[in-house]
């Protein structure tokens, strides 16, 4: 498989101190690279890969780090390398699947400057920011704020007032968002993509808040969550397809599966109250009341509304050390159990493939489910003709034909496969076919874009609007989402 290139952020689209009222430098050196290993039997292993990578903020003296939730997650051996040098080790103390953060300290003194978090809900569209990744100016991006809008994933996740920027930063895992004051408002998580005037797409970062934060900080460092009443979690993926809302995939042994909920399924109601976009969905499931509740949905199947019932699991994850969930202590939640059904929704690949066929059958335009992992990719070369699959497998379906000597930008890699874009296609490989004749060249940044009125609702796959268009990116592969 092909090595890591240099790369460099555009010299126009680079931070300039003359710009910036605060200290950029002091900024920059409080940005750190991680690097997180994950054991090969972890439940997460084989989606989110066992060699992570990312970025961090430093957000307290002590050397505390704030990062995106994935790069964390599951995690058994944390490496962090800081602006003078120095690489140290790390532990992952936290991680909230509500907002996705994830917590690390430092297990050495950092003696680097700690950023203050600022208030996100200041920052407006047309404010300036700053993307900052590890390594200075040249790995940053002077952006600006295009769009606050909710955000929510087929996963069972809503934030409620996301932060959407552009020029959008190629490696934005963990990057932290800058204020112009020079405080952290957000921490990066996806790449999506907006049509721009010429009906080609853009890409643009979403940024969670760092409002969420705030809260829950305190409880986070003394017990590994927030001590909140966890969301009932059902275990299905959902998608918003012709203004219908439909289950695009059940997480083996969940609730949903036990209740007989089918891919296919059209959600018309949740506990009685009509449903009405995937965030509706989200939270009319949140709202029915603690894990265990009986849930009556109506669903449209082959024609004819059916009505099931869901019991609730409780989805609770503790991300302090052991590597499996299956060693992570239990306490009155029950987190092993429950936890490992609520990594079930991220790691079920076979489950993407079939997924795939169901949309084939609804009509809908086909896309790969982004999978969150490494927030680096380099180009490579196949060295001959190879399927590109829907997951790394060779009982999965084939997304498309990778011809010898096609150039790919490799974005993971797990179990002998590596998961990469090739156009407009994203899938897996075998790793034994790619790398040859590597051509290295620096990430594409593209200028502000004009934000469209629409609001952002993605979904994994989606006709979009004449015109509006959005694709959703994790860090290894993107995925089609509709707004409206």
């Amino acid at each position: 498989m092909a090595t890591a290139f240099e790369w460099r952020i555009p010299e126009e689209v680079q931070p300039k101190q003359a710009a910036f009222g605060f200290d950029l430098e002091r900024v920059f050196g409080a940005i750190v690279s991680v690097r997180t290993k994950v054991a090969s039997d972890a439940f997460t292993a084989d989606v989110l890969g066992t060699d992570r990578s990312g970025n961090g903020v430093v957000i307290r003296p002590d050397g505390l780090i704030l990062t995106i939730g994935y790069l964390a997650l599951e995690a058994n051996e944390v490496w962090l390398s800081l602006a003078d040098g120095r690489t140290v080790a790390g532990d992952v103390l936290a991680y909230d699947q509500d907002s996705g953060f994830g917590l690390i300290q430092a297990l050495e003194r950092l003696n680097l400057p700690a950023l203050e978090l600022g208030q996100s809900k200041d920052a407006a569209p047309g404010a300036a920011v700053i993307a900052a990744g590890f390594g200075g100016a040249e790995h940053s991006v002077a952006a600006r704020v295009i769009a606050r809008q909710e955000f929510a994933g087929y996963w069972e996740y809503v934030v409620d007032d996301a932060i959407f920027t552009a020029p959008a930063h190629p490696f934005w895992g963990g990057t932290g968002l800058i204020a112009p004051d020079g405080r952290l408002i957000g921490i990066g998580s996806l790449q999506l993509e907006q049509a721009g005037s010429d009906g080609e797409a853009v890409p643009i970062n979403m940024y969670v808040p760092t409002d969420l934060l705030k809260p829950d900080l305190d409880e986070m460092l003394s017990h590994g969550r927030p001590t909140r009443p966890a969301r009932p979690w059902l275990g299905l993926y959902a998608i918003e397809n012709d203004d219908r809302v439909v289950i695009a995939g059940i997480a083996s042994n969940g609730p949903a599966a036990k209740a007989d909920l089918k891919r296919g399924d059209v959600v018309l109601s949740v506990g009685g109250n009509r449903v009405r976009g995937l965030a509706a969905l989200f939270r009319g499931i949140w709202s029915t009341g603690a894990a265990g509740v009986k849930i009556p949905m109506t669903v449209l199947r082959d024609g004819r509304a059916v009505t099931c019932g869901c019991r609730q699991a409780t989805a609770t994850i503790t991300s302090r050390r052991p590597a499996s969930t299956e060693n992570c202590p239990t306490s009155g939640s029950a987190r092993v159990q429950v936890g490992r059904r609520l990594l079930a929704q991220l790691g079920d690949k076979l489950e993407c493939a079939k997924m795939k066929k169901t949309l084939i059958g609804l009509g809908a335009a086909v896309a790969l489910l982004a999978i969150p992992a490494a927030a680096s990719a380099y180009p490579a070369r196949v060295s001959a003709t190879v399927n590109l699959r829907a997951c790394g497998s060779t009982a999965c379906p084939i997304v498309t034909v990778l011809p010898a000597g096609a150039l790919v930008d490799v974005r993971g890699t797990a179990g002998g496969w590596d998961y990469l874009t090739y156009g407009r296609f994203a899938g897996y490989a075998s790793a034994n076919y790619i790398g040859g004749g590597v051509v290295p060249r620096p990430p594409v940044i593209v200028r502000p874009l004009i934000v469209q009125r629409y609001p952002v609702y993605p979904s994994p796959y989606f006709y979009a609007r004449p015109g509006v268009s959005l694709n959703f990116n994790f860090g290894i592969g993107d995925t089609r989402h509709r707004h409206h």
